[in-house]
C-alpha cells in the first residue's frame, strides 16, 4: 500500500524508482524523502510520489505524512 524511499541511493536513483513502481501500479502510494533540495523532491512527484519530505525529518512529520498518503488511498 506504501513505499517510503530515499531519493538518492548508492546503486538505484530514487526517482527511477517511483517511476518504476508507479508504472507497475498507479494505485502504490509512495513518499519520496531527500536532503538535496526542493528540486529534488519535486521531480519525486513528477515521477509519481504522492508525498514528499525534506530532510531532516522528525517522527512526527513522517507518521503525519503517513497518514496523509494512505488516507489518500481510502478516498479513492
Amino acid at each position: 500500500d506504501l513505499v517510503i524511499t530515499d531519493l538518492v541511493m548508492p546503486v538505484l536513483n530514487g526517482v527511477l524508482l517511483i517511476e518504476h513502481l508507479a508504472n507497475l501500479d498507479p494505485s502504490t502510494r509512495i513518499i519520496g524523502i531527500s536532503g538535496k533540495g526542493q528540486g529534488q523532491l519535486q521531480r519525486a512527484k513528477e515521477a509519481g510520489a504522492v508525498g514528499v519530505l525534506r530532510k531532516p525529518i522528525d517522527r512526527i512529520q513522517i507518521l503525519n505524512e503517513v497518514d496523509r498518503v494512505l488516507a489518500l488511498r481510502e478516498r479513492l
